[in-house]
């Protein structure tokens, strides 16, 4: 059953990527439009382009994450049909970790985002203290990320907690930029657009590399007990 399930979930984020990545790509039709990042005249601007919420978007991601579970989910129960057992350490709890320290950075993220863009600030704030903003909320989901693998960790008697957050902690970083890079990189390939589909090809591939990141983590520990 957990065979099953865990192809169905990677089936559906892996066709969310795909038609993301492919929706996100430049075209001709859509908005332009300059978007200032303060009340100040003089600071500049940032150049957003694309068409955000475009009729139909939500429909056509959700049928394609339901066949991308459902196809996913078939080929998972057949290969356990088939007597392929796919499964990591025992005790890995990789989805715990994983879980658990993308829903703390994504508390930071998400707090980071509300406060620079959602009038939270008033008079609106420039560029400096936008970035100043980024930075503490970035270290506040770097901490929340540690506290929520130690958290579910420790409610499951794990006795690798401590080890597990300890690489957590040095490898987070290095995730992190490289999570910071890949976003940006595929941000590019729609020329920085704001489409609905590049928001969702960004945070989908920045959600994988941070995963992969914890998941590694939890590796490294799981194998210095041996």
């Amino acid at each position: 059953m957990k065979q099953t399930f865990g192809f169905a979930l990677f089936g559906g984020y892996l066709a969310l990527m795909v038609i993301s990545l492919t929706m996100s790509w430049p075209s001709t039709d859509g908005y332009s439009a300059y978007i200032p990042m303060s009340s100040h005249p003089r600071q500049s601007l940032v150049f957003m382009s694309g068409s955000f919420g475009r009729d139909g978007d939500l429909e056509l991601f959700t049928v394609t994450v339901l066949v991308g579970v459902i196809v996913g989910g078939v080929v998972g129960a057949l290969t356990r049909l088939a007597g392929f057992v796919m499964r990591g350490p025992d005790g890995n709890r990789f989805v715990r970790v994983g879980v658990a320290g993308l829903v703390g950075a994504g508390i930071g993220v998400g707090l980071a985002t509300s406060v620079a863009f959602g009038g939270l600030v008033r008079p609106a704030p420039d560029t400096g203290t936008v970035l100043a903003i980024y930075a503490g909320c970035g270290l506040l989901a770097y901490v929340l990320a540690l506290v929520g693998v130690y958290g579910v960790l420790r409610m499951s008697d794990d006795d690798l907690t401590v080890p597990t957050v300890k690489t957590a902690a040095c490898a987070l970083p290095i995730g992190g930029a490289a999570a910071t890079g890949v976003g940006m990189w595929v941000a590019s390939l729609s020329d920085f657009g704001v489409s609905t589909a590049t928001w969702v090809a960004v945070v989908t591939s920045v959600v994988l590399v941070v995963a992969a990141t914890l998941v590694g983590a939890r590796t490294v520990a799981i194998r210095s007990r041996v």
